[in-house]
């Protein structure tokens, strides 16, 4: 914001546009509304509906049809403008009157995880460009307002808001630009593209699984962890109840919001209300005395021997010893056995392997691990797997192969 209000031309209407964010970011904007050139929109979008649309082009295309100026620039949160940078384009423009789009050179800076730099490069110009795609970050064009009302009468908006261009949506909308005009470089570095390894960009260049199984523990933005269950994310309540339940942070899969906001929100967990809402697959436990059972369904299920335990790749220190009494209330399910046969109910998140194939089993059924390290993105214990035959694979249904999203 700063970047903008200190431009040396100061003839411009900035547009910040509030994606319903939290109240962190709320206080930081809140001393720059006093600017008369800034306009701040905020929206009501639910977190549940993130995901079914590219939310920046939605903004975007609001404040499009907002804007009064002969010009058009955009600027990310994670983007600076040289101080120079408008007054440098928008003359461009006004000496061609027959360009209608610029863009400039760009210097892109890494930060560490102290938000200290790590190194940069610079983002050069590759000269009149009639395939922008790819090649042009949006925080690096201006160009004629007036080139949207062929956009949006082809098209019916300016941006596409479908979300599965959420990871290139410039590139979409350069493509329609580039029907009629082409991208003309200014040979100089107008703005700074910053990357930490906390920018949704960073989080979608590891990738995203198309399929997250059960049992997951997932980490947005916002300061809660989740554990995926029944396909609902439900919110760990507090780092007591966290260590309480023995998860692990190393377990912890980061992924952009629109993506976790696909789960629907489930009840709290909570290390004080367990007897209401005591996780799936977790490992429990007396303290006074032997056996140790799998939480599933609902219900508890014996782990008959050690043997058992060590071979779905259980540890103690993941066992949470509760009361003898409360152990008790829980209704019994079937036991759990080491020997997989027709009609047995699998445990979830327990990797398997046939024929060179890993297995994660979810709601009792086996989903392929694809291959590129997807694993390891989502803690997937390979390492551990239970090897069984083909057969075995023929008493449960495959489900999704999981393989990487973006």
């Amino acid at each position: 914001i700063e970047s903008v209000l200190n431009q040396t031309m100061g003839n411009f209407e900035l547009f910040i546009m509030d994606d319903n964010s939290n109240q962190m970011t709320q206080k930081a904007i809140q001393p720059y509304l006093s600017d008369d050139r800034v306009k701040f929109y905020r929206s009501n979008v639910k977190d549940e509906d993130r995901h079914k649309t590219i939310r920046y082009a939605v903004l975007i295309n609001q404040a499009l049809s907002m804007a009064k100026g002969d010009y058009i620039s955009y600027l990310t949160d994670d983007n600076l403008y040289n101080h120079e940078r408008l007054n440098i384009m928008s003359s461009y423009l006004d000496q061609h009157s027959d360009i209608n789009v610029v863009y400039s050179a760009q210097i892109l800076i890494t930060l560490d995880s102290d938000l200290q730099p790590k190194r940069s490069r610079i983002r050069r110009t590759c000269g009149v460009l009639s395939t922008a795609s790819g090649l042009v970050d949006h925080c690096s064009v201006m160009h004629r307002r007036s080139i949207l009302k062929a956009i949006r009468k082809k098209y019916s908006d300016f941006w596409n808001v479908d979300p599965k261009f959420w990871g290139y949506g410039d590139g979409v909308f350069w493509d329609r630009i580039n029907e009629k005009d082409m991208f003309y470089p200014i040979d100089k570095v107008l703005d700074y593209n910053i990357r930490t390894p906390f920018s949704y960009q960073v989080k979608l260049g590891e990738g995203i699984p198309g399929f997250i199984p059960d049992c997951t523990l997932l980490k947005g933005t916002d300061p809660f962890i989740y554990y995926i269950e029944n396909r609902k994310r439900r919110p760990i309540k507090d780092v007591s109840t966290f260590k309480f339940m023995k998860f692990n942070r190393k377990n912890i899969v980061e992924i952009p919001d629109p993506e976790l906001f696909k789960f629907p929100l489930g009840e709290i967990i909570d290390k004080d209300k367990l007897m209401a809402n005591i996780p799936n697959n977790l490992l429990i436990g007396s303290y006074d005395s032997y056996p140790i059972y799998l939480m599933q369904g609902g219900f508890k299920r014996k782990i008959p021997d050690e043997k058992t335990f060590e071979d779905y790749g259980y540890q103690l220190e993941s066992v949470v010893f509760l009361a003898q009494h409360f152990i008790d209330s829980i209704q019994n399910g079937p036991e759990l056995s080491s020997k997989i046969t027709r009609g047995m109910l699998l445990p979830n998140r327990v990797i398997f392997k046939s024929s060179g194939v890993y297995y994660v089993s979810n709601d009792n059924c086996l989903h392929p691990i694809g291959n590129n390290n997807i694993h390891e993105k989502l803690c997937l214990p390979i390492h551990k797997a239970i090897d069984v035959s083909t057969d075995v694979l023929n008493y449960y249904p495959i489900g999704e192969k999981i393989m990487w999203q973006i």
